[in-house]
């Protein structure tokens, strides 16, 4: 188990200088290097779902999330990224695979619940978006979603 985790770790942390994420974000533009298959399997995804939610989802961001506070650093405070929290607490999306789950619930956060319930209705995503209602929370679930509790 210790030595897979080693392996993710080799390969995607951004915080480690040497990783194969870290290289290949470092690269010109005209370079190229090999990768790993598990990078690449990754990557691929992380463009297809960038493909399918017109840029929803873009695993190029890393310099803005860092700015933001989610690549552990300190958040700079944004007012307008605030007011969206307030407004919409979150999206989720259960799929066969997590990495894709969690791509696509980054999409619809992004999105918003209107155009993300569009989305994933479109893409027959299992989708349960959150939003802040007046002293609670209001779930709303895609089709998918609620079919599979029926």
């Amino acid at each position: 188990m210790q030595a897979a985790l080693d392996a993710i770790v080799s390969q995607m942390s951004s915080w480690e200088p040497t990783s194969d994420l870290s290289c290949f974000n470092a690269l010109p533009r005209d370079e190229r290097i090999a990768l790993p298959e598990h990078f690449l399997i990754v990557l691929q995804s992380a463009l297809q779902v960038a493909r399918e939610s017109d840029g929803g989802f873009d695993s190029s961001l890393g310099a803005l999330v860092d700015l933001w506070g989610f690549g552990a650093m300190t958040p700079a405070g944004d007012p307008c990224a605030q007011q969206v929290a307030d407004a919409f607490a979150g999206a989720g999306v259960l799929h066969q695979s997590c990495m894709l789950a969690d791509a696509y619930a980054t999409a619809l956060m992004v999105m918003g619940p209107d155009q993300g319930m569009t989305f994933a209705t479109h893409s027959n995503l299992a989708a349960r978006f959150v939003a802040s209602a007046e002293h609670s929370y209001a779930e709303t679930l895609s089709p998918a979603f609620a079919e599979m509790l029926e």
